[in-house]
This record gives structure tokens, C-alpha cells and sequence, in this order.
């Protein structure tokens, strides 16, 4: 399932998290679609550097084609401040992405990798996960800002973890959703 941890760090999926992203790959099986991730340093090394991440919250907002999918400022703008209205707890947690690959296999493309690096921080850590239905499951890096200005990109490892879940019926609903913004863009 997950790949073995030989990498700098590893992130970790719930169970529940796990769930919603199989739903997502089988509601979308040939078409991209992305959204903004929490993600919150459980372990680190003694250098501070992240050891062990977890991806604690995701949600899905753009639906994409075979080959793509972005993420609009504005609909994040709007959404940020609902989703720490409602959970709280995500600020506490650094703000990256998830996207999927659907049948392709989870890779970094050179689009991924130059997206992970626009967004790195001045002063903190971005993640991206890449999610696919075929081939490599997943895969994962971030990005942060060294003393120098540069910045830097660190690939990762994920690993699977929790108890099996029922599909929570907000997530039928907001497939429902980019599907339907999908529709309306043609």
C-alpha cells in the first residue's frame, strides 16, 4: 500500500481521511481534482526538522480534467475562514494541498514540484500529497524556506493508519458539488 519510509519524513493518513480520498478516486476515476490540506507535525527531529506529519483534515474544491486541476484563490479566500470556523483546531496546522492522479499513479510531476515550491513559506512548511487509484497510491514532499532565501523541496514517505470508517455523508456532498461547478464551467 504505502511506500517504505526511507525519506527524510513521513505522513501519515487515517483511516477516515484514507476512506475519503478511496471515494473521491472512484467517484473521479480519469479526472483530477485538488483541494487544500491541514497538516500537523506530530514528531520532529532534534534539529526540528518535521519527522513524523499527519494529514489531519482535506477538502476537495476543484475538479479538473485528465490532466489537471488548480486551485482558485478566491474560492479558497472564501472557504478558510468556514473551515477554521468549524474545526478550530486547523490552525494549529500548517495549510498545503492534495491532489489526485486518478489512474496514473501518484508521482511529483514537474508541475507539482514547481507548485510545492511557489508556495513555500518564508517562515514555516508546505505539504502536498499526490493520490492515485493505479500504480504508486501516493506520494508526497514539502517545501520551506532555507536561511538563505531558497527555497527547498523534501520528498516524503505516507504511511496508512486507524481503524476502518463508514463514508460520511458530507463527502457525497461535496463530490456532488465540484461536480456540479464542473458542469457549470462548460
Amino acid at each position: 500500500m504505502a511506500k517504505k519510509n526511507t525519506s527524510a519524513f513521513l505522513i501519515e493518513i487515517e483511516e477516515k481521511i484514507h476512506l475519503k480520498i478511496q471515494f473521491l478516486l472512484n467517484r473521479f476515476k480519469s479526472t483530477e481534482w485538488s483541494g487544500p490540506a491541514w497538516y500537523k507535525v506530530e514528531e520532529s527531529y532534534k534539529n526540528g526538522f518535521p519527522k513524523r506529519v499527519k494529514l489531519k483534515y482535506f477538502k476537495p474544491i476543484h475538479l479538473g480534467h485528465g490532466t489537471e486541476t488548480e486551485l482558485d484563490g478566491n474560492k479558497m479566500g472564501e472557504l478558510l475562514p468556514k473551515v477554521y470556523k468549524r474545526f478550530p483546531n486547523l490552525k494549529e496546522c500548517y495549510l498545503g494541498l492534495i491532489h489526485s492522479h486518478h489512474n496514473m499513479g501518484a508521482f511529483l510531476s514537474p508541475t507539482d514540484e514547481a507548485t510545492a515550491l511557489e508556495q513555500t513559506a518564508k517562515d514555516g512548511l508546505f505539504f502536498s500529497t499526490v493520490v492515485a487509484s493505479a500504480k504508486e497510491p501516493f506520494d508526497c514532499c514539502m517545501t520551506y524556506q532555507d536561511q538563505f532565501g531558497f527555497s527547498n523541496l523534501i520528498d516524503g514517505e505516507v504511511a496508512l493508519s486507524g481503524p476502518p470508517i463508514k463514508v460520511p455523508k458530507e463527502w457525497e456532498t461535496e463530490a456532488v458539488q465540484i461536480e456540479e461547478e464542473k458542469k457549470a464551467e462548460v
